[in-house]
C-alpha cells in the first residue's frame, strides 16, 4: 500500500483522526452534561398560601366564616391556632397575615414550632408586626436564622393568633397567612 492517493495510507489516516476528533467532541459533551447535573439547583421561592382555620384555644376563640376568622361578636378577645405543613429543609423568609383590626385591640400572629417531644415548650419563629386601624397586609421576617430552617424530623409548626383589649364591638378579621420560604 502506498501513502498517496484515494486509497493510500494519509486518507485513512485522516479518517482515523477525523473519526477520534467526533469521540473527543461526543467525550466532552457527556462531561459538560455531568458537570450540569453536579450543580446545585437554585433556591426558589414558595409561598405556602392559607386561609385561617384557627382552632379554639381556651374560653374565647375566633369565629370561623367563609374565607376568615374574625372575632365574634361582643367578645373582647380570642386566641386560635393552625397546623402548618412546610418542606422539610426550606428556610423561611416571611410570614404575611392580611385583614382587619377596627379597632385598638391588641393583635399577634406568630409562626412557632414546637419540638416532637412531650416536655418541649414553643418557640416563636417569626411573627407580623401588631397591626390595627383598619384592613392591614403585614409582613414579619425570622430574628433568628437558627430557627427559620424548616426541620419536621425535630419540629412541629403552627400559627397562633391571639387578640386581646378589643373593644366589643370592634370589627377584627384574618382572611389569609403566607408563608415564603426557599427551597433547595
Amino acid at each position: 500500500m502506498k501513502a498517496g492517493g484515494e486509497d493510500g495510507f494519509n486518507v485513512h489516516f485522516h479518517d482515523i483522526e477525523d473519526e477520534f476528533k467526533k469521540l473527543a467532541d461526543v467525550v466532552k459533551a457527556i462531561s459538560d452534561r455531568m458537570d450540569q447535573l453536579a450543580q446545585k439547583p437554585v433556591p426558589k421561592p414558595v409561598a405556602t398560601t392559607l386561609t385561617p382555620v384557627l382552632n379554639t384555644i381556651g374560653a374565647a376563640g375566633w369565629e370561623l366564616a367563609l374565607g376568615e376568622a374574625r372575632k365574634p361578636a361582643g367578645a373582647t378577645g380570642a386566641l386560635g391556632a393552625m397546623s402548618v405543613d412546610l418542606p422539610d429543609g426550606a428556610t423561611i423568609q416571611s410570614l404575611r397575615a392580611i385583614g382587619e383590626n377596627g379597632g385598638a385591640g391588641g393583635l399577634s400572629v406568630v409562626l412557632r414550632r414546637q419540638k416532637l417531644d412531650p416536655a418541649a415548650s414553643p418557640e416563636p419563629v417569626v411573627g407580623v408586626p401588631p397591626p390595627s386601624g383598619g384592613p392591614f397586609d403585614n409582613k414579619g421576617t425570622p430574628p433568628d436564622a437558627t430557627r427559620a430552617v424548616v426541620d419536621t424530623d425535630t419540629f412541629r409548626y403552627y400559627i397562633a393568633a391571639q387578640l386581646t383589649n378589643a373593644g366589643a364591638n370592634d370589627t377584627v378579621a384574618l382572611r389569609g397567612f403566607q408563608i415564603m420560604t426557599l427551597a433547595q
